[in-house]
C-alpha cells in the first residue's frame, strides 16, 4: 500500500510538471501560430485562447497541488492578465521576426 501511494505521488509531480511546462508554452506557441497564419490567429484569438489555455492549465496545477495559500482564488481577468504579462516578452521576438519577414517581403518586390 505504501509503495501505491509513493507512486501516485510521483504520477502527480510529474502531471503537474507536465501542465506547468504546457503553461509556459502556451504563450509562444500561440504566436507562432499567429505568425504562420495571421488571418486564421487574429490578434483576439489569440488573447481568448491564452486566456482560456492558462485558465484550464491553472486549474490542473491547483487541483493536482490542492488549493494554494491564496486568501481569495484567482479571478479569470487575473489568470488572463498574468496570461497576456507573460506573452510581453515573447511578442519582442515575434516584432523581430515579423520585421524579417516584411524586409525580405520587401526585397522580393523590389528585384521583380
Amino acid at each position: 500500500m505504501y509503495e501505491t501511494a509513493v507512486s501516485n505521488a510521483g504520477d502527480y509531480s510529474l502531471l503537474a510538471s507536465i501542465s506547468a511546462v504546457l503553461l509556459l508554452a502556451c504563450g509562444p506557441i500561440l504566436l507562432a501560430a499567429r505568425f504562420a497564419w495571421p488571418k486564421r490567429f487574429p490578434w483576439w484569438l489569440v488573447a481568448l485562447l491564452a486566456a482560456i489555455c492558462s485558465l484550464a492549465l491553472d486549474y490542473c496545477l491547483e487541483s493536482l497541488e490542492g488549493p494554494g495559500d491564496y486568501i481569495h482564488k484567482p479571478t479569470f481577468v487575473t489568470i488572463w492578465l498574468r496570461s497576456i504579462m507573460y506573452m510581453v516578452p515573447w511578442l519582442g521576438l515575434y516584432l523581430v521576426l515579423q520585421l524579417v519577414r516584411r524586409r525580405r517581403s520587401q526585397r522580393g518586390h523590389d528585384r521583380a
